[in-house]
């Protein structure tokens, strides 16, 4: 080899060191990184077209609610201030105890005791309370149960005992738990 041109070569390896590792770059990047990208591009618009929000400056479509779903919010809420009104008033413990009451009753249940209890004020809906004192079959107590299971209301047994009296015919006490939510928006 010519000794000038080594010599050239020599001063000149630091600017062929940064090619080869200029060209070894744009080889990984061309490899590795844009296939990854695009994946996470294609992740993106995935998440998106299932309504996920993944960036808050443009905000996912959101469908509407499925109409079974709205027809229960619905009929399980009421304007705020019709709320607190009838939640202060009483009026709300009332009918829930009323509700119960009628629903044992078409189950053949004999109501000893049905109170209302404490209404409790949350921030988006009352949970109003009563305790029933029932006496009847077995049977009719599991009926009923399965009829505030498939009733289009908010309940919640929050507990209940059931104590023998004779054969086929027993005590229930149940302390039951009803949810009015508060409609806020322009739902009326």
């Amino acid at each position: 080899m010519d000794p000038v041109l080594a010599a050239r070569l020599r001063r000149q390896w630091p600017l062929m060191l940064a090619a080869v590792v200029a060209a070894l770059s744009v080889l990984v990047h061309a490899l590795l990184f844009r296939p990854a990208a695009a994946r996470y591009r294609a992740a993106i618009a995935e998440a998106g077209t299932l309504g996920l929000v993944v960036d808050p400056a443009r905000p996912a479509y959101r469908p509407p609610l499925p109409v079974r779903v709205f027809t229960l919010i619905m009929g399980n809420s009421m304007p705020p201030a019709e709320a607190d009104q009838r939640s202060q008033s009483g009026t709300l413990g009332a009918e829930l105890a009323q509700t119960l009451s009628t629903m044992a009753g078409r189950r053949g249940l004999e109501i000893v005791v049905a109170e209302p209890g404490v209404a409790t004020s949350q921030a988006g809906s009352i949970e109003v309370r009563a305790h029933l004192h029932l006496r009847g079959s077995y049977p009719a107590f599991v009926g009923l149960v399965d009829d505030l299971a498939h009733s289009d209301r908010l309940w919640a047994i929050e507990r209940f005992t059931i104590t023998p009296l004779a054969p086929g015919r027993d005590d229930f006490d149940v302390w039951m738990a009803g949810c009015v939510l508060r409609r806020t928006g322009g739902g009326s």
